[in-house]
């Protein structure tokens, strides 16, 4: 009975041992991967633009008024790359009625944009 709780107890504690470097060996894969797809992030960075505006619907005769933050898309922190957005208001069929361009600045850029009578709504 002895020689058998002794075994369960070696037992018991090679598998503790083998619970104990599983998860070692599993975190330095996770910290290869992730280091991995750090260079890749860097390397080839994706980037974003979201575009905040004054307000939800336009007339003809007003003025749209936006914000532009320009982020890193894996971290959405600001970005220094670009210099320059170009935005277009578009009308119902996706066709170009307003074109601009906007200077980026750390990450952001302000402009305006006067939408006349001579577009269409929609």
């Amino acid at each position: 009975m002895t020689r058998l709780f002794n075994t369960c107890k070696v037992g018991l504690l090679l598998a503790s041992i083998g619970l104990i470097c599983i998860p070692a060996s599993a975190q330095k894969e996770f910290d290869s991967l992730l280091k991995k797809f750090d260079r890749h992030r860097i390397s080839l960075p994706q980037e974003k633009l979201y575009v905040h505006l004054s307000q939800e619907m336009y007339m003809t005769g007003e003025t749209a008024w936006f914000k532009i933050y320009y982020v890193d898309g894996a971290v959405h922190h600001p970005m220094d790359i670009s210099k320059v957005a170009y935005v277009e208001i578009l009308d119902k069929d996706n066709d170009a009625v307003i074109q601009t361009k906007v200077a980026l600045k750390n990450g952001e850029g302000a402009g305006s944009v006067f939408l006349p009578a001579s577009i269409n709504s929609g």
